[in-house]
């Protein structure tokens, strides 16, 4: 070993393998490979880690489960038993068999996951002390639950003549959209004046122009209250307003890019001494102006009501709007669908088992 450097030396200079040595010398470094003892724990046979389920091939037997409280009397199987890939045996046949599962196979080193195995689980978690552990009771119950907050999305329908539809229900695959925050929050509600540019389903001119009043987006939220169209309201001005339609733009400078602003398209109110008087004449204000709504005006208004002049009489006659009643002072959304059919055959000639498909997709989604 080369002599320790000395600092009062005056050796400018020490090489590094130097320092490396005295380092080594001073301190044992110990390192154990745990790869290595797993390797050799392998090839030795034995198992690395402890297990309360016998080996595949054995049979599985569990005694006295009632006592343990795992499985309800009459409980089901609700494990799901899945074929081999490239297997041509059947799943009775493989259960009563007990084939076995070559390591290499996706699904291994179950084909299947019945009853007995689920219990042996819960038994095994329950053993080594893990806290609150499900009951198969439990589990079953809680399945039934999802599947009531979920639903089945696809329903099986026979018809007189023998042809099966399947077939999935709009509202809750449109429902799902809304629960669903990655799609949720992309939604657009409002057609938008794309000032002749058009990429997406609410730039088209008849989303904007040509749909009928019972198809347009009935309603908007401003600082948490809801206006409905048809239903008077007030400015934050103090002017009078009865929007007839909603819609968004972006108004900004060339070549910005901006959140798009919600606007209304309506009538102007006068207040006078016989009653509001509307003008016919349609204007458009940004619906952030909105301060008063309906329910309010009209519980301001007292016993006597809103009265309108006898040539708006048309006007009062859609207050309230039906809609507002029924949401209960929710907000109400329509959804444009998409609809497009296509059909499949399974067989070479096109005239026999034809599949007909018929899509549907949200509109609101960019």
């Amino acid at each position: 070993m080369p002599p320790p450097y000395n600092v009062d030396s005056g050796d400018s200079e020490v090489p590094l393998s130097q320092l490396w040595d005295e380092f080594q010398a001073e301190r044992t470094i110990l390192v154990d490979d745990y790869f290595d003892e797993i390797q050799r724990t392998i090839e030795s046979g034995e198992s690395i880690f402890s297990t309360v389920l016998p080996p595949l091939e054995d049979e599985l037997e569990l005694e006295d489960i009632d006592g343990l409280g795992l499985v309800p009397p009459n409980c089901e199987n609700y494990g799901i038993d899945v074929d081999a890939i490239g297997s041509k045996t059947s799943r009775s046949t493989k259960s009563k068999a007990g084939v076995h599962v070559s390591a290499n196979d996706p699904l291994y080193p179950w084909t299947s996951m019945p009853q007995a195995q689920k219990v042996a689980v819960l038994t095994w978690a329950k053993d080594l002390g893990a806290p609150k552990v499900p009951s198969m009771y439990a589990i079953k119950k809680t399945q039934e639950h999802f599947m009531k907050l979920l639903g089945t999305p696809t329903e099986k329908v026979t018809a007189a003549s023998g042809t099966v539809f399947y077939l999935n229900a709009i509202s809750k695959a449109i429902a799902m959209d809304f629960a669903n925050p990655l799609t949720r929050f992309a939604m657009q509600e409002y057609p938008e004046d794309g000032q002749g540019r058009m990429s997406q389903v609410h730039h088209g001119s008849k989303m904007l122009d040509n749909l009928p009043d019972g198809l347009a987006p009935p309603c908007v939220r401003v600082d948490r209250a809801i206006y409905f169209v048809n239903e008077l309201l007030q400015q934050s001005t103090g002017q009078y307003f009865i929007p007839k339609k909603f819609f968004q733009v972006r108004m900004s400078p060339e070549g910005e890019s901006m959140e798009p602003t919600i606007l209304a398209l309506g009538h102007k109110v006068s207040k006078t001494e016989v009653g509001f008087a509307v003008d016919l004449e349609m204007i458009i204000i940004p619906v952030s102006t909105f301060f008063n709504t309906f329910e309010d005006l009209r519980h301001q208004a007292g016993e006597s009501g809103i009265q309108f002049t006898a040539s708006s009489i048309a006007f009062s006659d859609l207050m309230p709007n039906p809609l507002q009643e029924k949401s209960g002072g929710r907000m109400v959304y329509t959804v444009p669908l998409i609809v497009f059919m296509d059909d499949v055959s399974g067989n070479i000639l096109k005239q026999w088992n034809k599949h007909h498909v018929i899509y549907v997709s949200n509109g609101l989604l960019p």
